[in-house]
Order: C-alpha cells, then structure tokens, then sequence
C-alpha cells in the first residue's frame, strides 16, 4: 500500500488543472483516487471503476464520468464492447493504467482478464499521453493477454528506479521513467 500511495503522490504532480484524465480498474488508482479527492484541482476524470467514482461525491471541483458496460465483479468495474464504444467518444489528456506486467524483452504490456486488456487498448488509443502505473515487481511478470506495446507509451510510473537493463530498452522506445 505504501509504494501505491507513492504513485499516487507523483500522479498528483502530472495532474494540471483542466486535465481530462482515465483512471482505469486497478487498486493504484483506486488510491490515486483517494488522494485526488483532497486536492484542489479542476479536473475531469472518466473511469470504469465504480469505486474510483463514488470517492467523488462530494467533490465539487472534479468532475466525474463513469462508462458503462458489463460490470466485472471480480474486476470492480464495466468492461466489454459497450464499454469500448464509450471510451472511443472521448479526447483523454492523460490515461493512467494499470498493468499486469511489462515484457522487457517481447516489447508488450500484458494483463490477466481479456474483456479488461480490450478496454485498456481502447483508452490507450484515445489519450494524447498514456502512464502505466505499476509496481517494479511487474517489470518481471507477465500477465495472459497482450494490450499494448512499449512504443504505445509514454511513461511507466513506479516506486523504485528500476534495472539498468530495463532503463535502457525503455530509453530505446523513448517510455520515459517517473520513480
């Protein structure tokens, strides 16, 4: 909880007022969820995760827009092809995404659930800049289903530098680092 709690804090700093951002279905953004709750900032966040739009109820200077779709209950959000059909309505500024793992070596961003790995391909190609949000840890896993590619993004969020080995494949795909 402590290294989400980091990402949230450096989510924070990229955030500007009048950003319109994604915050997709995983636990980081649940907490940078919490933790925009409290901040002053005039945004709007679109999200597919129910829990991550009740936090704003009583928020009067962030806006909420939650797609609809199938809800996932073990995911906590909506997922599928109406879903998809949403997202592609949007101009995202920014699109913070979770990750199952990243694969250095096969150039790809993999998570666990198919219908969810469609909508994170979907909110990547609508966003001017994609962050995917993770923890080191998943710079060695890798999740079933493939959703991105290393060149789909522009900076990979973590609580630690990572490998000097990881850096400079990520340095070659110009994904920047933010620890």
């Amino acid at each position: 909880m402590e290294s989400q709690e980091h990402l949230g804090k450096l989510v924070l700093d990229i955030i500007e007022d009048d950003d319109v951002i994604f915050l997709d279905i995983s636990t980081t953004n649940y907490t940078i969820a919490t933790l925009l709750r409290n901040s002053k900032k005039n945004i709007t966040i679109i999200t597919n995760m129910n829990r991550i739009a009740m936090e704003f109820d009583n928020t009067p200077n962030i806006d909420i827009i939650l797609v609809g779709g199938h809800y996932n209950k073990k995911l906590g959000g909506v997922v599928g092809a109406s879903t998809i059909e949403q997202i592609k309505n949007f101009k995202i500024d920014k699109a913070f995404i979770g990750a199952g793992g990243v694969n250095i070596e096969g150039n790809f961003i993999s998570n666990f659930n198919y219908d969810e790995s469609y909508v994170k391909r979907e909110i990547i190609k609508c966003s001017k800049v994609n962050y995917i949000v993770i923890n080191n840890e998943k710079f060695y896993k890798d999740g079933t289903y493939k959703f991105g590619k290393l060149e789909d993004i522009d900076f990979i969020l973590t609580e630690k530098e990572p490998d000097e080995s990881i850096k400079e494949v990520l340095n070659r795909y110009e994904v920047k680092m933010i620890f």
